[in-house]
């Protein structure tokens, strides 16, 4: 996928950084919000949105599907404050949202019927830890920071439990798989001399098992049974504004071997049923959305959606998925409102609404 030079920066800088309905057959109109609160969000989508780096406007988003509506910063309209600065990724469990927010050095927790805010959970104990990922498995989370260290947390008390290196430089993607711990040392805070290496480390105690190395520059971290596919993002080319050699990488987790690697250039990928999806972008910068078998990922990859009129992305931001949608996600501008579109698991778009600015998560309410 090609990126241009606005995307450049904000990948340089590390990645830190109104609304519309419509069906495939009847595009409607359905408006946007920004101060009604509501007493319980209904079936919807919530969006989490970065925000422009520098101007602590990061948003959660909902869009309402009852009423065809996006509700613009409903937690802001909720809680009466903003989410902080530069909110960076998004889990739910045990019917909250946690929400990683990297300038200001915490994770919130929000209640994912009403929006309401439950706790915030600083991460302060190194001088700027600025966290960017964040895992569940078993009633703990677990937190990656730019400073090297990874922060478990219990889920319910919301007490850091234990803090701990991952002997890598500026650590992002984690994941937890087959009772092990992955974290994707980025070297992002280096460029362009990036790390290479995945750190498997102990959940309970943190403790370092080993390093997978040879992964140049690591981003994503996907997990399906014991596989792992891994983004190697590789070097960036400024002739082209992409990642040149870059590859999508297959690790089993119990072995903590290797097992495939395609060149796939994929700066945004999920995982949906037995697939990988990813975007990829044509020299007159149309989006196909192409998949390939997770255990085959050199596989000729599969179209499952094609550029069209009603499906049009300025500057893809995200893709991810769940058991019932596909969602994609464009930042336009990187300083105005964005756009999410869902697709069902067949590629049929279902909904398109406006969000905030610079769309990064997106999580289903039904």
């Amino acid at each position: 996928m090609k990126i241009k030079k606005s995307m450049l920066l904000k990948l340089m800088a590390t990645t830190l950084f109104t609304a519309f309905f419509t069906s495939c057959q009847d595009p409607i109109d359905g408006g946007e919000d920004e101060g009604e609160p509501l007493e319980k969000v209904g079936n919807g989508f919530y969006v989490m949105t970065e925000g422009t780096y520098g101007r602590n406007n990061s948003a959660l988003d909902f869009y309402s599907l009852s009423q065809s509506k996006t509700h613009l910063d409903l937690f802001l309209t909720t809680n009466g404050a903003g989410l902080g600065e530069t909110a960076n990724d998004m889990i739910e469990a045990n019917g909250k949202l946690f929400i990683v927010i990297n300038a200001s050095n915490c994770v919130m927790v929000v209640d994912k019927t009403t929006c309401a805010k439950l706790a915030m959970i600083p991460i302060n104990q190194g001088e700027n830890p600025q966290p960017r990922c964040i895992a569940y498995d078993k009633g703990k989370l677990y937190v990656s920071c730019f400073d090297g260290y990874v922060y478990k947390i219990d889920a319910s008390t919301y007490k850091i439990e234990k803090t701990a290196k991952t002997e890598g430089r500026n650590p992002e993607a984690i994941a937890v798989c087959d009772d092990k711990l992955f974290v994707a040392n980025t070297g992002g805070l280096d460029f362009p001399n990036f790390d290479n290496s995945i750190s498997v480390m102990n959940p309970d105690d943190l403790s370092l098992i080993t390093k997978i190395e040879g992964l140049f520059n690591p981003g994503g971290i996907k997990v399906k049974g014991n596989k792992l596919i891994v983004q190697a993002r590789g070097a960036f080319d400024y002739n082209t504004y992409s990642y040149k050699d870059s590859e999508l990488v297959r690790i089993d987790a119990s072995s903590l071997q290797i097992e495939e690697r395609a060149n796939i250039i994929a700066n945004e990928f999920t995982l949906f049923d037995d697939n990988v999806l990813y975007i990829e972008s044509d020299a007159n910068m149309n989006n196909y959305y192409k998949t390939v078998p997770v255990n085959n990922l050199s596989q000729d990859a599969q179209i499952l959606i094609s550029p069209s009129a009603d499906i049009t992305l300025t500057s893809p931001y995200y893709i991810g998925a769940d058991e019932n949608y596909i969602y994609v996600t464009d930042a336009k501008d990187y300083v105005s409102n964005g756009e999410c579109f869902v697709f069902d698991h067949q590629g049929e778009l279902k909904y398109r609404f406006n969000t905030s600015t610079n769309p990064k998560k997106v999580i289903a309410v039904q």
